[in-house]
């Protein structure tokens, strides 16, 4: 029992120390992308990311340990044993582990690629339930058909070796043929995402990988997680043998300290919510340990902390948080903003007994709406220099321009539809998948202009706006020939 607390507290130390390593590497990630008088230093960075990542790393450590015991109750092993015993197995079992763990290798590459291309063509098409689990089975069916494969091969493979050992027993050494392997997928992967698009297409079918370089897909958090776990795993390895009060009392304090962080930037961070907002837009994983202690330290569960800038001005009670509802004149300050909201003296006005009459519609007349997804603000009829948008210009000059808009939500499944619907996200009915599919019970603006007697007709040039989505709801006709072939595609690059 002793041991295995030993074991623990190493993997804790070796965590904490993993996460200030983290935590200095994302504080200068942060502090690039802070500009102005009131910028965080680069110290509050560190302290503030390393005090949110202490807790997380401490999780993953005790996790580590825990199946680091699991799978090694006497004593931790190197990992260099762990392949020098490998090595050391008879010539037989050795020359059957020789060619398993290469094709084992091959395999799970060959169906994470062939799960990938079943999911860029399933994705694109049907409701959200019934793809996934269509993929489901599809990818289940794959590794199966893969496994089989591997099976029939393992024994030819095998003999193969076996002859070849009489040149060189290399041939037979599991841990240089699992390295080859190991070698020709990182090649593979890297060969893909380098000719592969940001769609997933190119010249082979490694190029789905290009998806990787979407700058949406930020693979940091994954790795400086997976840094603190391998951190974990490997102190409890070097620092196990002779572990005298000499090596465990410095873990403990490592720790300690690394706590005592945690429990300064709690305050801390209500004081510098500079520092907060940073982490939160620019550090990694730091963002990811933020939303964690907030989470933690919220005692009344409204999803706001009074703890690590979370803003929560009262978190005894969940009526009360920067998420709250404020209600004008009850003196009671809903959405902690610092006060009360008072109410106005005026009347509001008053609206005519009668509703004046609608004036007809001129039949000559035409609406065009036009969406461009995720267009920036610098147009030439906002004052950029370049002439990058010059029909818009002109439509610009006689028409009206609102300098500021509002956008439904972040993404297109979640905005589109409300902004036909004229309603808010959470007012509409819809499913609860990614990209919403919107149900016939929401009255779109197309669905009034029909009623009225107008044509209503539309084109898209995105796979989203097919019918599931709902959004086609009032449209006499709906021309989907511009959509890219293969799925969504790549738009970002692509001329439709």
């Amino acid at each position: 029992m002793v041991e295995w607390l030993k074991r623990f507290l190493f993997a804790l130390a070796g965590g904490a120390v993993a996460a200030g390593l983290v935590g200095m590497v994302e504080a200068h990630t942060a502090s690039v992308g802070e500009t102005g008088a009131h910028a965080p230093g680069y110290g509050q960075l560190v302290f503030g990311d390393v005090g949110v990542l202490a807790p997380l790393a401490l999780i993953v450590s005790l996790a580590v340990a825990g199946f680091s015991v699991f799978l090694e109750p006497e004593r931790a092993i190197s990992p260099g044993k762990h392949l020098a015993r490998l090595r050391e197995e008879p010539v037989l079992t050795r020359s059957w582990t020789a060619a398993l763990l290469p094709l084992g290798i091959l395999t799970v590459f060959a169906w994470c690629v062939t799960s990938a291309h079943l999911a860029k063509g399933a994705l694109a098409e049907g409701p959200p339930m019934i793809t996934g689990m269509s993929l489901a089975a599809s990818s289940l069916g794959a590794l199966l058909a893969l496994g089989a494969v591997a099976l029939a091969l393992l024994a030819p493979l095998r003999r193969a070796l076996a002859r070849a050992s009489s040149r060189s027993p290399r041939f037979i050494d599991p841990v240089i043929t699992a390295g080859v392997a190991a070698s020709i997928v990182f090649v593979a992967f890297a060969s893909g995402v380098y000719v592969g698009d940001t769609g997933g297409d190119g010249a082979t079918v490694l190029a789905i990988f290009g998806v990787l370089k979407r700058p949406e897909l930020d693979l940091r958090p994954i790795i400086n997680l997976g840094a603190i776990a391998a951190a974990a795993y490997l102190a409890p390895i070097a620092l196990a043998y002779r572990a005298s009060m000499v090596r465990v009392a410095p873990a403990a304090l490592v720790v300690a300290f690394s706590l005592a962080i945690t429990a300064r930037e709690a305050r801390a961070l209500n004081d510098a919510p500079v520092v907060a907002r940073a982490l939160q837009r620019s550090a990694p994983l730091g963002k990811v340990g933020l939303a964690l202690v907030r989470r933690l330290s919220d005692r009344d569960k409204d999803g706001a902390s009074a703890l690590f800038g979370g803003g929560d001005c009262n978190d005894r009670d969940p009526r009360q948080s920067p998420n709250g509802v404020e209600i004008p004149g009850n003196g009671v300050d809903e959405d902690c903003s610092g006060s009360d909201l008072v109410l106005s003296d005026t009347e509001p006005p008053q609206p005519p007994a009668v509703p004046p009459k609608a004036p007809a519609l001129d039949p000559q007349m035409n609406l065009v709406f036009i969406t461009v997804d995720t267009l920036r603000v610098d147009l030439g009829f906002m004052g950029y220099a370049k002439p990058v948008s010059p029909n818009m210009d002109r439509l610009a000059e006689r028409g009206v321009v609102f300098d500021r808009a509002y956008s439904m939500a972040s993404y297109t499944g979640k905005s589109i539809g409300p902004l036909l619907i004229g309603k808010y996200p959470s007012e509409t009915q819809r499913d609860g998948g990614h990209f919403n599919a919107y149900y016939p019970s929401n009255v779109f603006v197309t669905e009034r202009f029909k009623a009225a007697g107008i044509h209503t007709m539309g084109a898209a040039s995105h796979w989203y706006f097919v019918p599931w989505s709902g959004l086609t709801q009032g449209m006499d006709e709906w021309d989907l020939s511009a959509r890219p072939a293969s799925g969504q595609g790549d738009n970002d690059t692509s001329v439709t």
